[in-house]
């Protein structure tokens, strides 16, 4: 309970923009203090890359750093220990609130006969643990070879993994052994003291870590990440130059407010990518980044895909909708109100709800299946309105029934991706999770979008219905040549009715 508070707090200060207790652990260059009141405190997990024989020296991870403290005699009166995910489930299972005296020797217990300690197991074959806090400018008792430490550190681990990449577990307890009388035996440190810390946890030789900036720094599992936000961005970059250059500035005076959504939907979307890519360029130099701009980039992608839904609602309840007829649907409007509220402050909660620990993530949490619950909610609601569509008998949707068909049934996969992929992603290793969440979810809101853009292009916009004689019209009254326009087969084109005539119709209809 008191592990699950703590984390709570630190993910709520990202959004806050403060730090509690002094704890800084917004990236992998872990630095803070921890008081050791606290008995235990996880600090972070890191997947490591697999190591490659041929080129070993540059492949292989290392975490290093310094643990002191201001009173000496508090050296050595605490452990750093550091778990891959086999031995950490076991160790942090034993994990208790209260310092009952067996509780150190509880969490060691499968890791003391193979963890390497000078004093009571020189013969350990496995590097786990440091006894800290070391002595000022001293290294740490296990580190008996200086040239195996980077210069200016205390310690080094080191970790090769020929088979596979591998998350590691971070964290302090205070526990010390009892070395005074060789029994060796674990004791839990009652004694109160304050460790100051200064960790890093990279991917790659430290001395040669300009040569690849974007892994250097990054866990396995965030590799290749900024790549996915460079596309993209320049996917709706130009998506949008070409939307404006090419269609705005002819049609600007026929653009209603489906339009500007789009627009604005695109713009959301180019705004939260290139936080993201801030964030991680800054992460690449200092292992810490903007801690507060993933947050708001996962924040403004749930307000863009609220922004995309209101695009796609109106379209299914058949309206060729301009601003001023929305602003008089107080209905419409508090309905898309309360859904986007809701959906942002689901998606805020989903971000907290995440433990660092456990393989989850933030679409298996509650407010993620919640988010997901909502989401189809709203397509119900968007099939229904399409069922008003298909039972009305007006010429209007009869004549291009068929295209309102495939409209509903694309965008029905649309609605439905995210929950198959959050189930399909339990499957998935967390070390390709990331990557595949955020590939599949951006394509699929760009693919959708660049559909929609499709269907609102001048001269295929029959399901908003314009009337092309109207805009003819208003090219020749401009002086500019109407050949130039792209009008596609103008006689298929739904002729626009008066906006209360067919919000009537469709009352009817309903």
């Amino acid at each position: 309970m008191t592990m699950n508070v703590l984390h709570f707090v630190r993910i709520s200060s990202i959004f806050l923009l403060f730090h509690v207790n002094g704890h800084s652990v917004d990236g992998l260059h872990l630095r803070g203090s921890w008081n050791s009141n606290e008995f235990f405190v996880f600090l972070t997990k890191f997947a490591f890359q697999q190591s490659n024989e041929r080129d070993m020296e540059n492949t292989v991870g290392y975490l290093f750093g310094n643990v002191t403290t201001k009173s000496a005699k508090f050296n050595g009166m605490a452990k750093l220990v550091v778990l891959d995910s086999d031995y950490f489930k076991d160790y942090y299972e034993q994990v208790s609130p209260y310092r009952w005296p067996t509780t150190c020797a509880a969490m060691f217990r499968h890791i003391d006969s193979m963890a390497y300690d000078p004093q009571c197991n020189e013969d350990g074959k496995m590097d786990f643990t440091r006894t800290i806090p070391c002595p000022v400018a001293e290294l740490c008792s296990e580190e008996t070879d200086p040239n195996t430490i980077l210069h200016g550190y205390q310690f080094t681990f080191k970790f090769i993994d020929k088979v596979q990449p591998r998350f590691w577990f971070l964290s302090m307890v205070a526990c010390h052994r009892n070395t005074t009388n060789g029994t060796c035996k674990w004791m839990t440190t009652d004694d109160e003291f304050i460790i100051d810390y200064d960790i890093w946890l990279v991917n790659g030789n430290p001395t040669r870590w300009r040569e690849n900036p974007f892994e250097y720094q990054f866990s396995y599992d965030e590799h290749d990440v900024i790549e996915i936000y460079i596309v993209f961005f320049l996917l709706y970059f130009v998506s949008m130059l070409i939307l404006f250059v090419f269609v705005y500035r002819k049609y600007s005076k026929f653009w209603i407010l489906l339009h500007h959504l789009v627009l604005l939907n695109m713009i959301v979307h180019q705004i939260a990518l290139i936080l993201c890519f801030v964030d991680f360029v800054k992460f690449s130099f200092d292992g810490v980044g903007v801690s507060s701009f993933q947050p708001i980039a996962s924040m403004l992608r749930a307000v863009a895909d609220c922004v995309f839904i209101a695009a796609i609602i109106l379209i299914a309840r058949g309206w060729p909708i301009r601003n001023v007829s929305l602003l008089q649907n107080k209905k419409l409007l508090a309905f898309w109100f309360v859904i986007a509220l809701t959906y942002c402050v689901l998606c805020l909660l989903k971000m907290l709800a995440v433990h660092p620990i456990n393989n989850q993530f933030e679409w298996t949490t509650w407010p993620g299946y919640a988010a997901m619950c909502l989401r189809v909610g709203v397509m119900a609601c968007f099939l229904f309105n399409m069922r008003v569509i298909f039972n009305s008998s007006e010429p209007k949707f009869q004549s291009n029934i068929e295209l309102y068909q495939h409209f509903a049934a694309g965008f029905l996969v649309w609605f439905l991706y995210l929950p198959v992929l959050a189930l399909v992603c339990t499957q998935v290793s967390i070390l390709w999770r990331t990557k595949t969440i955020l590939s599949i979810t951006y394509g699929a809101n760009y693919l959708a979008l660049i559909i929609l853009i499709y269907l609102l292009w001048p001269g295929t916009t029959v399901l908003l219905g314009h009337n092309v004689d109207d805009i003819r019209s208003a090219i020749f009254s401009s002086g500019d040549d109407v050949d130039s326009y792209p009008f596609d087969n103008p006689n298929g084109m739904l002729v626009n009715t008066p906006l209360l005539e067919q919000e009537t119709s469709l009352e009817e209809a309903t």
